[in-house]
């Protein structure tokens, strides 16, 4: 009888310790930034507290694309007296306690909630007001886009889905293009008009194509369209396609399509054009400088860290028409070494190796093309 007396006394103790714990009201003001390093395990911490506390008040201010929730961030960093270089996301104000960074969070914030007794909102005066900081991400959402990091960004979009979409049209243009001068020019206009895409769409033009699964579904098209025109260049398979070849060719209006595909202006477009559907694909740095811009934050400092972003992404593409061009160039050299003052022979050659180096371009086209059909 006495231990199930003393059962019951401690079951509804402890009920009631639940029950107490359960009620805490205490208000907090949480200061993060949209994908700020560490925000997101204080926001998963919070949610759990706020799951554990129901009646928990927690008004969130995302600062990163809001002014006005920053300037207000900065009045509580003033109101408390700390230091500029202190002044850290995530940051969380209680009456009385302040605990900037993360790490102070997770570690102190719930058992503060526990030993507060009152309820009232932090208001912007430091009279008996003590807190903790630590290491964080920056307050001023400029400062995350350092030059290392858009740097990094756009050397990793360059192995990126888009930049197989993009190479493996550029590719199929040098393979169709046999005069070397024509093929570089028209490869640089084709990755200016790819550029030109890409400056527009951060500038906060095209986003349907950002968001349509329609951009998917072009970039597998062109992938399969990418496999079976590398094709053409192995000769097995190029002689089975005769016939029909035979009757494309017979076909003027697709010759008229493909001589204006292959003028100044279509190379231009179609570069273009194909950028518009590898939006969905935009790293979080290239978006991030977009939303930058579109909500007029520190334009200043975003056009020419964007331009420079571009810039590094139509790097590789311009580097490779430039070693391609190289090569035709060497390739010429070695032809004349086969057949010295018989210029018959040198073309002979030359095109013979034209071909040897098609197909190891067009081998590479459909890796990319398989990358585009099946991711």
């Amino acid at each position: 009888m006495v231990k199930k007396t003393i059962f019951v006394f401690v079951l509804l103790l402890s009920l009631l310790l639940i029950s107490v714990q359960a009620q805490e009201k205490d208000c907090i003001s949480y200061f993060y930034g949209e994908d700020c390093q560490g925000c997101e395990q204080v926001n998963a911490h919070l949610n759990s507290l706020q799951t554990q506390y129901p009646d928990l008040q927690i008004q969130k201010f995302e600062v990163y694309y809001n002014s006005d929730n920053l300037q207000t961030l900065r009045d509580y960093f003033t109101a408390y007296k700390i230091s500029e270089e202190k002044q850290v996301l995530p940051s969380v104000f209680v009456s009385g306690s302040y605990f900037v960074g993360t790490q102070p969070i997770l570690d102190l914030l719930e058992q503060r909630i526990g030993d507060n007794t009152d309820e009232a909102c932090p208001t912007l005066t430091d009279k008996g007001v003590v807190g903790i900081v630590g290491e964080g991400a920056p307050v001023n959402v400029l400062k995350t886009l350092t030059f290392s990091r858009v740097t990094g960004s756009a050397f990793a979009n360059s192995f990126s889905i888009s930049a197989f979409a993009i190479l493996s049209i550029l590719f199929l243009l040098i393979i169709t293009l046999k005069d070397k001068d024509e093929m570089m020019k028209k490869g640089f206009i084709f990755i200016t008009g790819a550029y030109l895409s890409y400056f527009l769409f951060s500038l906060g033009l095209f986003s349907w194509f950002a968001v349509t699964p329609i951009s998917s579904l072009v970039l597998k098209i062109t992938g399969l369209i990418a496999i079976i025109l590398a094709l053409t260049q192995v000769k097995d398979f190029l002689d089975t396609l005769k016939p029909l070849l035979r009757k494309i060719h017979a076909q003027r209006w697709l010759q008229k399509i493909s001589d204006i595909m292959l003028s100044s202006p279509g190379v231009f477009f179609l570069g273009f054009i194909i950028t518009l559907f590898t939006f969905y694909l935009a790293n979080d740095t290239m978006l991030m400088m977009r939303h930058l811009y579109v909500l007029d934050i520190g334009r200043i400092t975003v056009v020419p860290l964007l331009l420079y972003h571009l810039f590094l992404i139509m790097l590789r593409p311009a580097f490779l028409i430039l070693l391609v061009y190289f090569i035709r160039q060497k390739l010429y050299l070695q032809a004349e070494k086969k057949a010295p003052h018989d210029p018959l022979n040198i073309q002979k050659w030359y095109w013979h190796y034209i071909k040897v180096f098609n197909f190891i371009l067009a081998v590479i086209v459909m890796l990319f093309g398989l990358g585009l059909l099946f991711t």
